[in-house]
């Protein structure tokens, strides 16, 4: 594109265009192989060059083994290369075209939904399960609170306000008979609090320091 800058027009050469082409293949070229079989790709530029449009189209059909695809908004011409000229569209204009790589995906193995969501949570929602602490391994408190924590996966005791206004302030607590021991989820009106460890005569708190209330409202 010219149009946003007067002086790309000074720096335009024949030359330019054939690296921008080059450069734009290279990538191609490494973008491909992690499209999966069966997988669609968009190619989309900021220019009216041939050498960087249809030619390198071409080259992906012709090196790649690439299907070209009609456009959604192609009508009934079937066209399978689109340009949005500055004229006639919002914006600058561009160049865009859809192809797919033959085949068909097939994965190796399902993955359990429980596998799947521990192995991902922490890329998917940046969220630490869990934690080092002495020799054990304690569920963190931002897991707690994360809508990626699965419900059910610690027990959990239900407490009043008074209660929970105490833990929130980091205080021993005793919890009613019939709770288990160990690691419980505190909820208050069904809404996470965080977790305590559960001992029988009384219950850890666990919530970080940085998090405690200073003052009982």
């Amino acid at each position: 594109m010219m149009r946003k800058d007067p002086r790309a027009v000074a720096q335009w050469t024949p030359g330019l265009v054939r690296q921008c082409a080059s450069l734009q293949r290279s990538i191609l070229a490494n973008l491909w192989p992690m499209l999966r079989p069966g997988g669609y790709f968009i190619y989309s530029t900021c220019t009216f060059s041939r050498e960087e449009n249809e030619d390198n189209v071409d080259w992906l059909c012709e090196e790649y083994g690439a299907e070209r695809l009609p456009l959604p908004f192609g009508g009934e011409s079937g066209v399978v290369c689109g340009h949005f000229y500055p004229h006639l569209v919002r914006g600058e204009g561009l160049f865009i075209a859809l192809l797919r790589k033959p085949g068909e995906f097939h994965p190796d193995a399902a993955v359990s939904e429980k596998k799947l969501r521990k192995a991902t949570s922490v890329a998917l929602y940046g969220v630490q399960e869990t934690e080092e602490k002495g020799r054990d391994r304690i569920p963190t408190h931002r897991y707690a609170l994360s809508t990626s924590y699965p419900r059910g996966t610690y027990p959990e005791a239900e407490v009043d306000r008074d209660t929970a206004l105490r833990y929130l302030h980091r205080d021993a607590l005793v919890l009613p008979d019939g709770v288990p021991r160990g690691i419980v989820l505190l909820t208050y009106q069904d809404h996470p609090l965080g977790f305590v460890k559960n001992l029988g005569s009384r219950a850890n708190n666990m919530l970080p320091k940085s998090f405690r209330i200073l003052s009982m409202l």
